[in-house]
């Protein structure tokens, strides 16, 4: 199946998109949902969540189109988003523990434009989400100046913010996706251990 590809000029009609699911197996379609609340939301909302979770601050906290399954030369990634200064950030989402590889963190090293330099990156290539409580063993054991260039988060870290940061001043939509969200999170049988964190 080809990947979704939605570019930000697009409008965004019918709400309930966020729970038809595209995609089989858990790990995409948590990863499908979350894109799918991401791309729906307010703009504040998605600044927010560039800049809390994916450490992209400033002026390149805002994006231009994002895709899901995006097929690179090495791999396909979970999602990709192509932020307001053209640069490219790479999504892997784990729903169990120490489901990572290191060849497949190089592989979207690569896709995401990232070589050997040894300077940390501005903004990161790699964002990678797992459910592990500390940081994955293979991530650990990458050199460091591919470390650099990754931004890993711990699943209890969106689900805190999903509940805590954003639950004030949301416009009601924004209420009402990001609860549709969560709802659909808590039914993944290895996230939800991390509700309880979150």
């Amino acid at each position: 199946m080809a990947g979704i590809e939605l570019k930000k000029s697009e409008a965004a009609e019918e709400l309930d998109w966020l729970l038809v699911q595209e995609y089989k197996g858990s790990e995409n379609q948590v990863t499908e949902a979350l894109f799918k609340w991401f791309f729906f939301s307010r703009t504040t909302v998605q600044k927010r969540f560039l800049s809390k979770i994916c450490q992209v601050r400033g002026k390149n906290a805002s994006w231009k189109e994002f895709s899901l399954q995006e097929k690179g030369k090495k791999g396909t990634a979970d999602a990709s988003i192509v932020l307001g200064n053209n640069s490219r950030v790479l999504f892997e989402f784990k729903t169990k523990d120490n489901a990572v590889s290191s060849k497949q963190l190089k592989r979207h090293l690569k896709d995401a434009g990232w070589r050997p330099g040894g300077k940390k990156p501005k903004i990161p290539r790699l964002i990678l989400v797992t459910p592990d409580f500390k940081t994955p063993i293979k991530l650990e054991k990458l050199p460091e100046e591919k470390r650099k260039a990754i931004v890993w988060i711990p699943w209890s870290m969106v689900l805190h913010f999903l509940y805590k940061d954003l639950r004030r001043g949301l416009h009601s939509d924004d209420k009402m996706l990001r609860d549709a969200l969560l709802s659909f999170l808590k039914k993944d049988e290895n996230l939800r251990r991390h509700l309880v964190v979150a």
